[in-house]
């Protein structure tokens, strides 16, 4: 009987790898800028920021898909990039102009 409740553990982990298709998307993102929101230390931490800022902000980033990018950055350690696919460099700046009007922080990055 224990081994059911972990198969619906094991099954309860899938939904967060649903979202790793959602950081796939950029691929059709070819001019390759983003607007970057946040970055944390943890995918996780990453993750919940993107839930938190896309609620508060849902007026900007609603609809809008999230790629969460890994980076290791020298004498700091590895940390995770909330980035938003934006188009071109005039899409992304003025995606990151509306976003800070609304009270948010950003910065266009490729």
């Amino acid at each position: 009987a224990p081994a059911a409740p972990a198969a619906t553990a094991t099954t309860a982990q899938p939904v967060e790898v649903a979202t790793a298709p959602a950081t796939a998307a950029p691929a059709a993102n070819p001019s390759g800028y983003y607007m970057q929101i946040a970055s944390q230390p943890s995918a996780e931490g990453a993750q919940a920021s993107w839930n938190t800022l896309s609620s508060r902000y849902s007026s900007v980033l609603g609809g809008l898909s999230v790629d969460i990018q890994r980076a290791d950055i020298p004498g700091k350690g590895v940390f995770h990039r909330v980035r938003v696919p934006a188009g071109s460099r005039e899409q992304a700046n003025a995606l990151c102009s509306r976003y800070k009007a609304a009270g948010g922080s950003c910065f266009v990055s490729r």
